[in-house]
């Protein structure tokens, strides 16, 4: 009797712990397909943009310096001692605007002794050639008349050095205004002896000294040569300056030219006419122009030579020494089907997109083609119209339901550049 109740207790353990253990098992079945359902029924948000037609355009990324096309060095053309500084740093000025005036009273006195001195030599001549009742001494009687009744000297029109043979054409545009004339003067002509007469009383040499003590007390009026943007501004009032001392740079901005860095080994792809594009720190695009030339020399240690461009700058948008990011284009492929490069995924050492179709991310493995830093070109895998997904993608399986949105491609060039 006892051990019928012993084997009878056994069975009913045993039963009851197998039944227990079979509820158990379904209980974590349904838990672990609850969980699997809910994973595959939420949809991950993305990202897509519409897979379309366009240029592929490859570049070469490098770096321009801008250089002002006109900057010079403000220079003291005479020495003396400052009246008045009008120009300071920063300023844009006009050509002609006084920047700096000396005092003028030693170059007004150097002026009055030049003058006299010409003055009492053409005298001199005047009276040889009266004298000698030479051709041309009516015309030199009325020329000394001129001097002495005019505050300015009228030029001196020796046309020829003797006979009837013209100054040099070299020589005559060395002259200019002084020595020499116009030779459209007529028949004034002066003889050998007439010339020596000159000559001797150092009529020649006089009216040369009249000419550099205007051209010095002109130069006492220090003025801007161009317009532009002064900097480095020294001298004050009262300073004596000595001749050649610096006193500014002055630089015009209207007009730069960039020198772009090319490496040697894509030398070969820049010619002169090659467009290029200067690019903004967040990657925009502010402005394109086209190759004008190119060094012949290359750069020993960069390995480098430099591309050379001329572009407007009314703005005053760049300035000098100035480093940007250009992009100098490099290979054109048209009509290629096109995406941004962060559509692209590599796994199995093969490269896939997502697109998305009925709500669906479906696994499209793809072959690529020409690329450039924003976009790859896909030469088979999608086609044109398929809503390609950039963002949000990484961890999606085959058949994973999303929920996306289109994005502008050029914002996700942009934004990437960054």
């Amino acid at each position: 009797m006892s051990a019928r109740l012993v084997l009878t207790g056994l069975l009913a353990f045993f039963l009851f712990g197998c039944q227990g253990e079979q509820q158990n098992g379904v209980e974590s079945q349904d838990t672990r397909e609850i969980s699997v359902g809910t994973a595959q029924g939420e949809a991950v948000p993305v990202s897509a943009i519409r897979a379309t037609r366009d240029t592929m355009v490859q570049y070469i990324s490098t770096i321009g310096t801008f250089q002002p096309l006109k900057s010079t060095t403000i220079v003291a053309p005479v020495e003396g001692r400052v009246a008045s500084v009008l120009m300071k740093n920063g300023i844009e000025v006009k050509t002609g605007d006084l920047l700096l005036q000396l005092h003028t009273a030693p170059y007004q006195d150097k002026l009055i002794r030049a003058r006299s001195t010409f003055i009492r030599s053409l005298s001199a001549a005047v009276q040889e050639f009266r004298a000698d009742s030479t051709p041309q001494a009516e015309f030199l009687s009325d020329y000394l008349n001129d001097v002495l009744h005019s505050p300015a000297i009228d030029p001196l029109p020796l046309i020829a050095l003797h006979g009837n043979k013209e100054i040099p054409a070299g020589l005559k545009a060395g002259l200019g205004s002084g020595l020499g004339g116009d030779s459209d003067s007529g028949a004034l002509v002066f003889t050998n002896r007439e010339y020596m007469v000159l000559a001797r009383h150092d009529v020649p040499g006089a009216y040369a000294d009249v000419r550099q003590a205007e051209r010095d007390l002109t130069s006492t009026e220090i003025r801007a040569p161009f317009s532009g943007i002064l900097f480095g501004v020294t001298g004050s009032g009262g300073e004596l300056i000595q001749t050649g001392a610096e006193l500014a740079t002055l630089t015009s901005l209207d007009t730069l030219q960039v020198a772009i860095d090319i490496l040697e080994s894509n030398l070969r792809d820049v010619t002169p006419g090659t467009p290029f594009r200067i690019l903004a720190n967040d990657g925009s695009v502010i402005a394109r122009g086209k190759i004008d030339g190119i060094s012949p020399a290359i750069d020993e240690e960069t390995r480098t030579a430099e591309a050379f461009a001329i572009l407007p700058n009314p703005d005053h948008l760049w300035k000098a020494s100035q480093h940007l990011q250009i992009e100098v284009r490099k290979a054109r492929f048209p009509d290629r089907l096109v995406v941004p490069k962060e559509a692209v995924l590599t796994r199995n050492e093969r490269d896939l997109v997502f697109i998305v179709q009925d709500g669906l991310a479906k696994w499209r493995y793809i072959e690529t083609g020409p690329e450039n830093k924003r976009m790859v070109s896909i030469q088979s895998g999608i086609a044109p119209g398929d809503t390609v997904i950039v963002r949000g993608h990484y961890t999606l399986a085959h058949d994973s339901p999303v929920n996306f949105r289109m994005v502008n491609p050029n914002k996700i060039r942009q934004s990437n550049s960054n």
